[in-house]
């Protein structure tokens, strides 16, 4: 490992040290360019679970639910249903799969059925239902145990039955099973504790009728990482409704831009998020406590509120003048199954003047005050500036977020071993690329290697003068730039400007450099080099010189026939890279088009772009035209070009070809 970090600084130069990726990482996704959209992703979901405040419950296997009886043929109907007790707006249907341990532990789905559908209705025969969601034409793909959401059903019903059209199950013994049928109304599940009807079912001790609507699940209960020294304020709780009042004195007379209502979450209390926030209400503003000539901001009096859950109600002043700000609820919250308790409740009220919170630690009231002193309520408490953060919302938010929890942390395992295999095979081509210098530094110290036969001598001889050619004009002449340059950047320890310019022209070099090196170690590796492999290598070092650029690449008439020597592919290679080197440097261009074609004997290159173009008599010879026609010249083609100035430019290279 410490060969590769050393190879990687000196690849990367002097952004390695400053790089938040370690160098070593850095230079294996460059060679593996899949491990870095791999490491992307991996960044993504860590990041997307850490900021989740969601943690999962226990899961609960004592009540696996409901199970009906057993059906021959899965085309057997079979339904259930709840009984809410009253009509309710509803919000949110969530259908829980029944879920039962195996023996390592794992969850195991039974029952849910291939197609199904989800009806609402007043009447309990179901004579006017309405269809809200409907899976009967198209078998369903199993959830597995994350929840199945069927968001914003906006009907008012009593009655809410689940019909199964085709169940699962095995040969003989086809069946529909439920864990739990939660039926969202204003944040509460309405269905917990609710009435139990169905077609039939199982008698049997672990299922149960009344199971799908227990509150328990594979879920488990909303659960978040959390604590807060205190709850807020509470009013008196009561068997019927009624309406209760809460108001702050600001203590002047202020222009109110917000008033914010945050939802109480008890820490003293079973989870329960939007606990106590009311049904019905509405939001004032006076100059006077005795709000007789109120100006109201928020009037929910004759619709009811949706439930905020978790998350903050903000209501508009508009800069209205006042003191005094009150909520009124005229329909308070009702505490779910089995009791029937109303009550009232924040966790803070702020109200918003120039930017500030002008409520904080401000005098409270109130209408109906508790009959004896809870624990961490009080009215200060509303006042506090104490107040749970933002979650995911309501109930059903809370399970979609659960679901997609569980879809992140069954990706990540397979993520991460991926990752693991590319770093592996990074690893190895780095090794190679090691390899590749020591080869460099023998052959520019004059040493030869014996490359096999007899009559591939004075091939080789010949490929390696021209590797030698090239380590001296490019990585020779890079090295010489880096020393000038390191000297250059010494001098200017004074101006702190020119060292980062010196120090960004010496990476930029040493980018080239290993850019070329990388070019080299590939032309020289063991194995005949197709033009299938030509062409892949040519489309890679465009994607890399041409980042940024729009850019196509054609290539016709190629096939497993169509071969190039292995000196005849250099040439093609470095006068490719070289036309590529002035696009970037020098054009200015927006677009390019490649092409690469057998025409009759010969291997077409071609390169144009839409660039400023220049005036080739004039200043042709600042471009390295001449080094491409000498190598055009080496594998017996013929090099041309076309430029004008304003008119773009176009090379074309023709290489003899079997």
């Amino acid at each position: 490992m410490i060969g590769l970090e050393l190879l990687a600084l000196i690849l990367l130069g002097s952004e390695a040290s400053a790089a938040p990726v370690p160098a070593v990482e850095r230079w294996r996704q460059r060679v593996v360019p899949d491990l870095m959209s791999v490491s992307l992703r991996i960044q993504q979901l860590e990041t997307e679970r850490a900021q989740m405040p969601i943690r999962a419950g226990a899961p609960d296997y004592s009540a696996p639910g409901y199970r009906s009886g057993s059906a021959a043929v899965p085309n057997a109907v079979k339904w259930v249903q709840v009984d809410l007790g009253r009509e309710m707006p509803l919000d949110d249907i969530v259908l829980m799969p029944a879920v039962l341990p195996t023996a390592s532990g794992a969850p195991s789905v039974v029952g849910f059925p291939l197609r199904f559908a989800v009806d609402v209705s007043h009447d309990m025969l179901f004579a006017d239902r309405v269809r809200v969601f409907d899976r009967t034409g198209e078998d369903f793909p199993s959830p597995g145990p994350m929840p199945v959401m069927i968001r914003r059903v906006g009907q008012t019903a009593r009655y809410v039955r689940v019909t199964a059209e085709r169940l699962a199950g095995e040969p003989d013994n086809h069946y529909f099973a439920l864990g739990e049928l939660v039926v969202c109304s204003g944040n509460r599940n309405v269905a917990d504790g609710a009435a139990v009807q169905a077609f039939d079912m199982l008698d049997s001790p672990r299922w149960k009728l009344n199971g799908v609507a227990d509150g328990v699940s594979v879920a488990g209960r909303p659960s978040e990482e959390r604590f807060t020294p205190t709850n807020g304020y509470h009013g008196r709780t009561t068997a019927e409704n009624e309406t209760q009042w809460v108001q702050v004195d600001l203590g002047s007379l202020l222009p109110i831009d917000e008033v914010t209502l945050i939802p109480a979450r008890p820490v003293d209390y079973p989870d329960t998020i939007g606990f106590g926030f009311p049904t019905r209400f509405r939001v004032e503003i006076s100059e006077d406590e005795l709000f007789s000539r109120p100006v109201v901001i928020a009037d929910y009096s004759a619709q009811p509120f949706p439930n905020p859950g978790d998350r903050r109600a903000r209501f508009f002043g508009g800069g209205v003048a006042g003191r005094f700000v009150r909520v009124t609820a005229t329909e308070l919250w009702r505490r779910g199954r089995p009791s029937k308790d109303h009550l009232f409740a924040f966790a803070e009220m702020e109200v918003l003047s120039g930017g500030l919170n002008a409520a904080l630690s401000a005098t409270v009231e109130e209408s109906s005050p508790l009959e004896s002193p809870l624990p961490l309520w009080g009215p200060a408490y509303l006042v506090d500036g104490v107040s749970p953060p933002d979650g995911v919302g309501n109930y059903a938010d809370w399970l979609a977020a659960l679901a997609r929890l569980q879809v992140i942390d069954s990706e990540l395992p397979g993520l991460r071993s991926r990752a693991a295999q590319l770093r592996a095979t990074a690893d190895q081509r780095l090794a190679l690329i090691a390899g590749g210098f020591a080869m460099a530094g023998a052959i520019v110290g004059g040493g030869g290697i014996a490359l096999g036969r007899r009559r591939q001598r004075q091939q080789a001889q010949k490929l390696r003068a021209g590797i030698a050619r090239d380590l001296h004009d490019e990585i020779g002449s890079n090295l010489s730039s880096i020393g000038l340059l390191s000297e250059l950047a010494l001098d200017s320890t004074e101006d702190p400007a020119a060292m980062q310019d010196e120090l960004r022209e010496i990476r930029r070099v040493a980018m080239e450099t290993a850019d070329s090196m990388h070019d080299i170690v590939w032309l020289i590796s063991p194995g005949r080099k197709t033009v299938g492999e030509l062409s892949a290598r040519l489309r890679e070092t465009a994607e890399l010189m041409l980042s940024g650029m729009q850019w196509t690449m054609e290539v016709d008439g190629l096939d497993a026939g169509t071969s190039l020597s292995l000196e005849a592919q250099r040439d093609v290679f470095l006068v490719f890279k070289e036309a590529l080197h002035n696009i970037r440097r020098h054009a200015g261009a927006t677009a390019v088009t490649i092409r690469l074609a057998r025409r009759g004997r010969s291997l077409a290159v071609e390169v144009e772009d839409n660039g400023k173009g220049f005036d080739v008599g004039g200043t042709a010879r600042g471009y390295g035209i001449a080094n491409m026609k000498q190598r055009a010249a080496s594998c017996r083609g013929e090099f041309r070009l076309r430029s004008g100035t304003g008119k773009g430019t176009a090379i074309s290279l023709l290489v003899p070809c079997r």
